[in-house]
């Protein structure tokens, strides 16, 4: 009987022994692993883009082809900081003149005159995980306008919201499609003091990976 006993407990000691040693050489799921279908694998902090479109303004509100460059940084997983500098070209035909009280008044076309802007924005991924990432963004603008033909300048300051999708090429460039409404006041020379200051705009563009 102890003779029994003793040989049981060799055998329970021995299978306890050798199920211990199989777990701890079993290998286990590491915790950047456990949730690959559910994050974000985009570890990009920085962007630089670029992009190309076409700006509609009317009255004074500048129009035109339209080009901009940012840089964006990430400081959540979803949300950037969005600073750029854009500029609008379109026509220099004069369209100013005075009414029967004197007083200065301008009609100008969707795609007339200058503009040279800085802005900052926050842009927001809405789908992240894939190779098409939409997103939209809200901010203000800072914009000199000009329209040289009729001696008109002036300072605006709307507010910026936009919608895009973001298209990933390689690891290291994106393709990006996005449309902007501006919306808010400007101060201008000649006598037209404050005037409404509304733009539309559409491009294409691309952006690179920095870090």
């Amino acid at each position: 009987m102890p003779r029994r006993l003793v040989a049981l407990g060799v055998v329970a000691v021995v299978t306890v022994s050798f199920a211990t040693l199989s777990r701890a050489e079993s290998p286990q799921p590491s915790g950047e692993h456990i949730n690959d279908d559910s994050t974000n694998d985009d570890s990009t902090s920085q962007l630089l883009g670029a992009t190309l479109g076409a700006e509609v303004g009317g009255r004074v509100s500048p129009g035109g082809l339209r080009l901009a460059g940012s840089f964006l940084y990430r400081f959540t997983e979803t949300d950037w900081i969005d600073t750029g500098v854009g500029f609008t070209f379109g026509s220099g035909a004069a369209n100013c003149f005075r009414d029967r009280s004197n007083d200065v008044v301008c009609d100008q076309g969707i795609a007339s005159g200058f503009a040279a802007d800085l802005s900052v924005a926050i842009r927001r991924d809405l789908y992240l995980g894939g190779d098409f990432v939409p997103f939209f963004r809200a901010g203000f603008a800072l914009r000199f306008i000009g329209y040289a033909s009729d001696d008109v300048i002036g300072i605006g300051l709307p507010l910026l919201g936009s919608i895009g999708v973001r298209a990933k090429v390689s690891e290291l460039l994106s393709v990006v499609a996005l449309a902007d409404l501006r919306v808010g006041w400007g101060i201008f020379n000649r006598g037209l003091a404050i005037e409404p200051q509304t733009n539309a705009s559409i491009g294409v563009g691309v952006e690179f990976v920095l870090d």
